[in-house]
């Protein structure tokens, strides 16, 4: 990690913007020094337990803060869109994709808690389940499908595991029942959250098109971005930056001007007017350090923590990291 972070120094002193660089280095200063930090700490796993529980619960109790406040915007206006995506998360200061992360995060704490049979939560097992059906409703509403659909497969995961180590078939199938009936019964009350996936499989675009993307508060408009072919243009854009600069890329300085450049190039007008971003790290990474630091990110920051959480049976670390 203290190698990965001195090649991203390198790569901002070749930048020609080495202000936007530093900015950088600045805002991805915590993937150095946390690591340093748990590294000192020895915590004993009851430690470790009740702060990942402390965050589970704050994340709960900051939900239904920000859910209350999405009612109270809908009772002013008279606008069910209050009670969806970023209107939910607007109050913490949020946008919806990250916090649905961290309500992910916490479900995650809350089942495998539940899972290791500790005497407290034995003894608040309800408080438990209902915390964990709430946040599964917080993120039906949030909408990221992202999250969404990297919650379902570490349950469906994590659920056949238990199904089939301890047998209970019978059980399993039930939970199943009942996750399928809950989510139908979230889509008849709140439809809107099905437009995020209207388009979804939709990747053909023209980058001259000036529409904007569409939004899940109103009706799908076949002429206008949505989420897959918006990505879809500009991964294709950030190729053609890489392949500028295959192996050491552009520098972390001016991965967004030569982005933007591309964007004006190829007259991706509704990106460069936006100012998108990658939408994805590792295409993040390739263009801004090209094919070298790419494959020391994969190295450092996937391949290595999931071989140590497999090695030492961190059930919990290797359910967050994916």
């Amino acid at each position: 990690i203290v190698l990965f972070f001195l090649i991203q120094v390198l790569s901002m002193l070749y930048s020609e913007d080495k202000k936007e660089g530093v900015a950088l280095l600045v805002r991805r200063l915590p993937l150095l020094l946390l690591p340093i930090a748990f590294f000192f700490i020895n915590y004993k796993k009851v430690i470790w337990d009740k702060i990942a529980l402390f965050y589970a619960v704050s994340t709960t109790v900051a939900s239904i803060v920000g859910f209350s406040y999405g009612v109270y915007c809908y009772f002013i206006s008279k606008d069910s869109g209050f009670l969806y995506n970023d209107n939910i998360s607007v109050i913490l200061s949020k946008q919806a994709v990250y916090f649905a992360f961290y309500v992910s995060i916490a479900i995650v704490i809350y089942v495998v808690q539940l899972n290791q049979n500790i005497e407290f939560v034995r003894k608040n097992k309800v408080y438990f389940f209902l915390a964990i059906i709430w946040l599964f409703i917080i993120i039906f509403l949030l909408a990221s499908r992202a999250a969404m659909l990297g919650l379902l497969l570490i349950s469906f995961c994590f659920l056949s595991y238990n199904i089939i180590r301890k047998k209970k078939y019978l059980e399993g199938m039930l939970f199943v029942f009942c996750l399928l009936v809950g989510a139908v019964i979230l889509s008849k009350l709140f439809p809107k959250t099905l437009n995020r996936f209207k388009g979804t499989t939709e990747t053909s675009f023209q980058f001259e098109n000036k529409n904007v993307e569409n939004h899940f508060n109103a009706e799908y408009d076949e002429s206008k971005w949505n989420g897959t072919n918006t990505r879809m243009a500009i991964w294709k854009c950030a190729v053609e930056v890489w392949k500028a600069n295959p192996l050491i890329g552009t520098g972390i300085g001016d991965r967004t001007s030569d982005l933007n450049k591309q964007y004006e190039e190829k007259k991706f007008w509704y990106g460069l007017n936006t100012n998108k971003n990658t939408h994805n790290q590792y295409l993040d990474v390739l263009i801004s350090m090209g094919i070298i630091g790419l494959l020391l990110f994969i190295l450092l920051f996937f391949l290595y923590p999931i071989y140590t959480f497999i090695k030492h049976k961190q059930t919990l670390a290797i359910m967050i990291f994916v």
